[in-house]
């Protein structure tokens, strides 16, 4: 048992690192870093990869499956280290995308930490934080069920959609406007 205790551990950690580890010794700068392994997070990968930008993901666990072209580092993307070892401080911008909202502010916060005018991006899920969310400024917040609600509620009601206010709904810009739940 004591044998157990010791080696399990030791063997565990050696396996997630020969195994789990996608973290490449690469040269980043001018690239984006994005926080976490939602839906959101995979397509916008994919788009900015389409358009041939570099990308490094910030993943708290190790991808259960990464292509070979993806670039990803295991870690609390709120650790300022984290940050670091992702080369943050060189990024075109920070997406916080993970679908948790505290942990996106947390991103955010970190971020704003490591160089104060590195761009920040982060997502909110639930109306209902997203003063909290704005409290850290990012510079753009982007609230897809904040979005998705007006729309369904304009829609069988008959009001029509302007283009500006859908634009402006779909990114808002930290200080310009209050998100509405």
């Amino acid at each position: 048992t004591s044998v157990s205790a010791l080696l399990v551990p030791m063997i565990n950690h050696r396996m997630e690192r020969l195994l789990g580890s996608k973290e490449k010794n690469v040269a980043r700068s001018n690239h984006y870093v994005i926080v976490g392994d939602s839906s959101l997070a995979r397509n916008t990968y994919k788009e900015l990869h389409a358009r041939d930008q570099q990308v490094t993901f910030v993943l708290s666990a190790p991808p259960k499956s990464a292509g070979e072209d993806q670039d990803v580092i295991v870690g609390d993307g709120s650790d300022l280290e984290v940050l670091r070892r992702a080369d943050a401080h060189d990024a075109k911008a920070v997406l916080a995308l993970s679908d948790d909202d505290s942990e996106n502010a947390f991103v955010v916060m970190a971020a704003k930490e490591l160089s104060e005018s590195l761009k920040t991006v982060a997502v909110g899920k639930d109306g209902r934080n997203m003063a909290r969310v704005k409290s850290v400024h990012p510079d753009v917040i982007i609230a897809p069920p904040v979005l998705g609600g007006g729309l369904l509620a304009k829609g069988p009601s008959g009001e029509t959609v302007k283009r500006d206010l859908l634009m402006q709904q779909i990114m808002t810009v930290s200080g310009e406007r209050e998100a509405t739940p």
